[in-house]
Parts: structure tokens; sequence; C-alpha cells
């Protein structure tokens, strides 16, 4: 029963002696209940269209199921946001290894594919179930399809981890829909190329290696362009669980469209080791996305996000929770925002063009997909004409400035072919001033500007609607002025007259009363017996089948025009979605230089290089970059990029800190009151590295910072009863999750480890979480604590050598002044709190 959810009131009818309980809404209220069903109940929703049979009677037919991973042109669906449907494989099914059980190096292993189908963005990977959580905090799929052999297995770790995700809809398939026997030449089909990974040949395995050494590894997945494919250089490699993800993917969405197939590009294949990995705590606690009301408004996100386009917008959300771990990649990114910051007419510009593109990429989707309309033209349009004007602009301030300056907007310019011709085509077809207009939406012609063949029938039709108005005037003049003449769909050709004027019609022998309106207009056919009234009644429906006739041919002639328009731009979809993307990539790039030129943000130095304690004995540096001497994060004058921003709007200074973790410090160890800013100190120092990971400046006077690999966040707790976990329980789960996962390149921030138990407890917990952070894991860490005792515990020696010669501690100040009040600094000084605090 959806009606009660919908808030609609249920009725019933008798079909075949039984009864049959319905109910419905207007068809312009469809977007507001598909809303609700599908976005918030998580609901598949049949949509069927009516249509009249050969041998007559009304037919209905399942036109497309929605469901709330397909969503493509709803008024609902989030422009700024990717809507991913994601397909999970934990065991390839063919017919050789269907039998048997999995080896057991498969065991833990399983594969991904996911698309948003708005876009036709296409990418696999393969992972495994300890990071698949992380994986999906990372995708935020809006729907899952596992397999239906899982649907009652409860206690399968893949089902609970899915169950984890609450607002994530899950729908079980065949186990027939991942059969790779069948979905592996659909895909060799549709991209050609495409072909197993070779298991035994680790050189083809994109997870070999170490990446953070491999300067020529792939891009990453936010910077990989559409490429074309042939079987003589075979790009796309994939393991049978990718495969086997991918088959299910396209299977599934085969049978929601019905048929029709989605512009889909080509698959990228995600390497997890190429981005910083940010769990699912992390993303929570330093409300990267959402905040912890779980609000939009004032997260990371959204405080850093000064894009013009909604792909950019869509780009810097993937940039966020997939932070780059090459270098090499993340200069390129700095050198463009560097290049705008030195250029801010140039900036300014590339701004004001980048307002004037649309969301072609979406728009080429709804296309494909026949569900385009004029608009989603002119997006394409627009967009194609904002890359045109966008590499005119680069070029002509490249032509100003030094070549070697200019090297990496040079090299961004080179991807944007834009096709003009494409443009040009959409210009001369479509009349951009009708369709923007707002009145006469509801008209199903006029959107095309007009052939001799149109203009014909237009002089035509106005000639027709010339005679209409003289005949309803000659009407008005008999029976009344507000007699109307319209055409209904149910009554065909009558006579629209109100209660009053009414009453003089209906004395005539042969004007039938057939519809009164709540508006108290009456609607009356008017029959062949009265000679006067027969003719007028003649007279408008020869005249009003005219008028139809003429519209169906408009109508018909401007469907062609459309239809061909489309069929161009689908031609070049695969080069025009490229081009979105590189502007999109400068969008996000621009966003950064204003950012950074609004609130005085720095460019970071990066580095690869690692700091190893081999049990506080030694050092050994290793080193990857020549010019880099140590793995560590320095930072000096260092502010929360979202408090900053808040606290200018109330007329407020946020206060500086400087940090400098990983040389000669390992860990710091952070002592303070409460309200005294630990907190957002740790979280500063996490945003930054983020920041300086996408290729963004940072919110600091001076930055160098080592590359991390994993970034983990221990900060803020809350009990999660559906799980039967406790505050202190979620606390050390999180706590061992760290402890189990953190590598030497990872940067970890914990807050008040031990708190929610007895004060010795919590203090044992506490020492025994830093002394594994620092002789075990030996990454860089800040640690902010109430225990004070810590600080006297961890400078004990063992012998001459200290037992925790790297941890250094540091308090938030508080001062006095004359009369004895004190005052919160947060301001990060060395030395444990002092007594008074």
């Amino acid at each position: 029963m959806y009606g009660p959810l919908l808030d609609l009131k249920l009725t019933s009818k008798e079909i075949s002696r039984e009864h049959v309980n319905f109910t419905g809404f207007p068809m312009r209220s469809i977007d507001r209940y598909l809303d609700i069903l599908v976005n918030k109940l998580g609901c598949h929703v049949a949509l069927c269209d009516q249509y009249i049979a050969v041998g007559g009677g009304v037919r209905r037919k399942v036109s497309r199921i929605i469901t709330p991973g397909t969503l493509i042109d709803e008024q609902f669906l989030n422009p700024y946001q990717h809507n991913y449907l994601l397909a999970v494989s934990d065991a390839p099914l063919n017919s050789a290894s269907s039998n048997n059980a999995s080896s057991k190096s498969e065991d833990n292993t399983i594969g991904l594919a996911w698309l948003d189908l708005s876009t036709g963005d296409f990418m696999m990977q393969k992972t495994s179930l300890k990071a698949f959580s992380d994986d999906l905090d990372r995708i935020r799929p809006r729907e899952i399809i596992l397999c239906a052999d899982l649907e009652r297995q409860i206690d399968n770790p893949l089902v609970r981890t899915v169950q984890n995700h609450p607002n994530m809809a899950v729908t079980y398939q065949p186990a027939e829909y991942f059969a790779t026997q069948f979905g592996l030449p659909t895909l060799q089909s549709m991209f050609p190329g495409l072909q197993y990974e070779d298991t035994h040949n680790p050189s083809l395995s994109s997870e070999s290696g170490d990446p953070l050494c491999e300067e020529t590894s792939q891009t990453s997945l936010m910077d990989t362009k559409v490429v074309e494919c042939s079987e003589s250089s075979p790009l796309l490699v994939f393991s049978p669980l990718e495969i086997s993800a991918a088959t299910a993917l396209l299977s599934y969405i085969d049978s929601t469209q019905m048929g029709r197939k989605p512009r889909l590009q080509t698959p990228t294949r995600f390497t997890s080791d190429q981005v910083m990995k940010i769990d699912g705590n992390a993303l929570s606690s330093l409300e990267l996305l959402r905040t912890m009301q779980n609000k939009e408004k004032n997260s990371f996100l959204k405080t850093i996000d000064m894009t013009e386009t909604k792909a950019g917008s869509r780009l810097l959300s993937e940039w966020l929770t997939s932070p780059l771990t090459s270098v090499h990649q993340i200069n390129d990114r700095l050198d463009i925002v560097e290049f705008f910051c030195f250029d801010t007419h140039l900036l300014a510009d590339l701004r004001c063009l980048f307002k004037t593109s649309g969301d072609a990429q979406r728009a080429i989707q709804r296309l494909s997909l026949n569900r385009g309309q004029h608009s989603d033209l002119l997006d394409v349009r627009w967009t194609l004409e904002a890359m045109a004007a966008v590499k005119a602009r680069l070029e002509a301030a490249m032509d100003e400035k030094d070549p070697v300056v200019c090297i990496p907007a040079k090299e961004i310019v080179a991807q944007l072919e834009p096709q003009i011709a494409v443009a040009n085509f959409i210009r001369n077809a479509i009349d951009e001033t009708r369709v923007n207009q707002k009145s006469d939406k509801d008209k199903e012609y006029g959107y095309v500007k007009r052939s001799e063949e149109l203009m014909e029938l237009y002089i035509h039709l106005e000639a027709l609607e010339t005679d209409k108005e003289i005949l309803q005037q000659r009407l008005q003049d008999d029976f009344g002025s507000s007699v109307s003449l319209i055409t209904s769909a149910l009554y065909r050709h009558v006579v629209e007259i109100n209660a009053k004027d009414a009453e003089r019609l209906s004395r005539l022998k042969g004007a039938t009363l057939i519809q009164q309106t709540r508006g108290k207009k009456h609607r009356y056919q008017i029959e062949l017996h009265p000679l006067l009234v027969c003719s007028y009644l003649q007279e408008w429906t020869k005249l009003s089948m005219q008028i139809e006739t003429i519209q169906t041919n408009i109508i018909n002639e401007e469907a062609k025009v459309f239809e061909k328009t489309r069929d161009v731009i689908l031609d070049e979809s695969t080069a025009i979605i490229r081009d979105c993307r590189v502007l999109a990539r400068l969008d996000v790039l621009a966003s950064f230089a204003t950012l950074a030129i609004r609130q005085v943000y720095v460019r970071p130095i990066l580095n690869y290089s690692i700091l190893v304690n081999c049990h506080s004995q030694c050092c050994i540096l290793v080193e990857f970059e020549v010019f880099i001497h140590s793995h560590k994060n320095n930072i000096r004058g260092g502010r929360h990029p979202v408090v900053e921003s808040n606290l200018g709007i109330k007329g407020r200074q946020f206060v500086k800190n400087d940090c400098f973790v990983g040389e000669d410090q390992q860990i710091w160890l952070l002592t303070g009151p409460n309200m005294g800013g630990k907190s957002t100190f740790l979280r500063q120092n996490a945003l930054i590295s983020i920041m300086a990971q996408m290729g963004s400046y940072v919110s600091a006077d001076w930055a160098e910072i080592g590359i991390v690999d994993r970034l983990f966040s221990r900060v803020g707790a809350a009990d999660n009863l559906a799980e039967d976990q406790s505050t202190f329980m979620v606390e050390m789960l999180e706590t061992a999750t760290i402890l189990r996962n953190a590598t030497p390149r990872s940067l970890v921030i914990m807050d008040e480890v031990g708190r929610g138990t007895s004060t010795l407890d919590g203090l044992s917990i506490a020492y025994a979480t830093l002394h594994h952070l620092y002789h075990h894991i030996q990454c860089r860490s800040i640690f902010a604590t109430h225990y004070h005792e810590l600080a006297d515990m961890i400078s004990v020696s063992a012998g001459k050598v200290p037992m925790f010669g790297k941890i250094g501690c540091y308090q938030t100040n508080v001062q006095e002044d004359d009369v004895g009040l004190r005052c919160r600094l947060w301001h990060q000084s060395n030395g444990e709190i002092t007594l008074f605090s």
C-alpha cells in the first residue's frame, strides 16, 4: 500500500468479482511522487505508456523502470553529484567454474563495476572485502546490485558491509546476470580491446608494485581521458571479477531501460593505490561531504567549492574523496593553479566563460536514451561554444607570456578540441529564444528555426487561427462574450460558455450540455437541426480539423530536425564528452585558484620520502626524490578552512598554528582545556594534507607535505545501538582499525582515546595506542588527550636511549591577565599542559 506513504487517498474498483485497491495523482506531479518513491523509499517504479492497439482498444506497455541508481532526467536528480549504480561480484560465474569453489586467494577479493547512467561514466575496480566498506564510502552509490544467492546469507561479510550503509538501496539479481561467458562478448563488442587480466603475469596488473615509486603508472581515475581502443592495441585489461560485476551492471541497465542502449564511456580501471585512502570514519569526522548534522552547508566541500559548472562540481567531489599520491600528477595540477593565480584577469575571464556552458554530458546521455529535449541541444551548443572561447582566451594569454611559464597550460589546452561544426549545426537548427521562453511551455512545436517548408506551414496555420478568431467573434456576438471555441480530447470540437450566457444557448433546440466544470463553465455540443447554429458548428469542426492537421505536420517536420540534430551530436559524443572532462578539470583548477586568492592560500611543497625509525636506535631515510630530505608535514600558519571562513563572516579572525610532524618529532602529543581548539587543530592538519594532494593551494603561510597513502581519524564518537555498540565500543573499534591498517606513510589524528572508561583503564589504552603508533607503525600522528600523565610516561628512558625520543608535547595556551581572568588563545605551544588549565 503506497497510497498512505504518498499521502494519497485509496479507492477500489471491482474487477472480476474482486476489489482492487488503487490510487493516483496528476501527471504534472509525477516528479514529486517519484522523488518520494525512488529517493526516499528506494522503490522500483515502472512507467507505462498508453497507446491504441492496431485492432482497437487501449493498451499499456512498460517503457522504463526507474530505480535509485538509474535516474536520467528527473527533476530531483542532483546535478552537482554523481548518481552511481554499483555491481559487486564475489565469484565470477561461468560454465567452467560455476561448480567449483573459488580458490583461497580469491576468497577475500571482490570485483566492483559502477557507472553513472546520467553521464555514462564507467569504472571498474578489484578490491578486497576488507577495504570494501571504504570503497563504498568513496563511491557513494545510490544503488547496489548483488547476486540473489546472497539475499538470505545474513551473516555473509559482504552483505553485512552493505547493510551497514543504509542510505544505499540494494537490488538482488539472478546469478545469470553475473555470468562472464555471456557478458564478456557483449563488453568486447562495446569496447574493442577489452580482455581478461593475466593473473599469471604480474606485469599486466596495475595493482602490482609500489605506486608511490612509479612515476610512469597509469593516471588516476579523475585524470583519465576517454580513449578509443583497437584490437591491435588492447588497453582494457580487467580481472574476471571485474568482468563479472560489469556483466551484471549492463544486464540490469538493459532490463530497466527496456532495451534502449545508453552511451557508455570507455571503462576505466580504478587503482586504489594511486589515491589517498580515506575511510568512512575520516570522511565523517572531517566533515568532508556533509556535516555531523548531515547537512551540506558548512561541509568542507561546500566551503571550497567555487566551481562554475555542474560537471566541475561533480569532479571536485571525486577529487576530494580520492586525492592523488603521485607527486608528478599533483604538481601538474598545482602548476595550472599557479598559472591562473598569476593572471587574475585571465582567471576572471575564464570563470565568466565557464558560466555560459551547460551540462552537456548529462544532456548527451538523455539524448541517447530518447529522453532529450530541445534544451538539451542548447546545453550541448553552449558547452561547445564555451570550450572554443576558453581555448581562444588561453591561447591569447599564452602568446603574451614566457613559453616556459605556459607549459602546463599549453598541455591542457592541447587536449581541448571543441566541435565547432556541431555547435553551428545546433545554432542553425534550434530557436534559442523560443526554447528559453517560460510561456507556452506546453506547446509541442515552435522550437526549431523555420525553414522554407516550415514557414509555409506556419503561414497557413496563422491564417487558420485568424479564421478561428473571426468565427469565435461571431459566436460571441450572438451568444455572449464568454463563448470560446476549444478542442477537447474527450468531446472533440465544442463550444465553451459560462453559466450566465449558457442559458441563452440552452434554449436553442439541438444545443446539448455535455460538461459542467467547477469554474461554472458549460460545454455544449450543438446538433445539426437548427440551421443557424448548424452552420457555425460545421464551420468550427472543419476549421479545427484543418488546424490540427497543420499542427501535426509542423510537429512532424520539427521532429525530423530534432532527430537529425540529435544524431549529429551523438556521432561526435565521444569527442564532446572528452572535451567536457577537460573543461570540468579547468573549472576545478580555476576554482582552486579563486579560493587561493580569496583566502590567501599558498602552494604546498610535495615529497615522496619516508623516515623510518629502527627500534628507536637509529633512523633510516629512504629517498625517492633527490631534492627532498625527509617524509614530513611542516606547516607554518595553518588554518582550518571551514572555521576560518565562518569566523570571517562574523568579523573574527582565525588563530594560526604551526605543525612540524615527521622529521624531528614523529608524533605530537597535544593537551589543553576543553574548547581550546585541539580538535580543530587535528582536523585542520588532515584537511591541509587532503588539499595538497588534491592539487590545491593550502590554508597555511607555508607548507611542505609528505605524501600520505592513508588518512585515519578517530575524532568524536557516538554509540551505534542498531549494532549493539556502545560509545566506548565504537571508539575502540575505530582505534583497532587504525592500528591494524596504518602504514609508515599514513597520517593519523586521534582525539581523547580511552575517554569512555575509567581513568586508569583509559590511560592504559591511550599509552598502549601511542606506543604502537610510535614503535610499530612509525607514522606521522597527532594525538590529543586529557590524560596529562602521558607526558610523564613517555619521558621514561631505557638506559641512555629515550623510549619516545621523537614525540613532542604541546599544549593549548591559556593567558591570565592582571586581575586573574583567563583567556584561551587557541594557539599551540611547546610543553605539556600546566596545572591551572
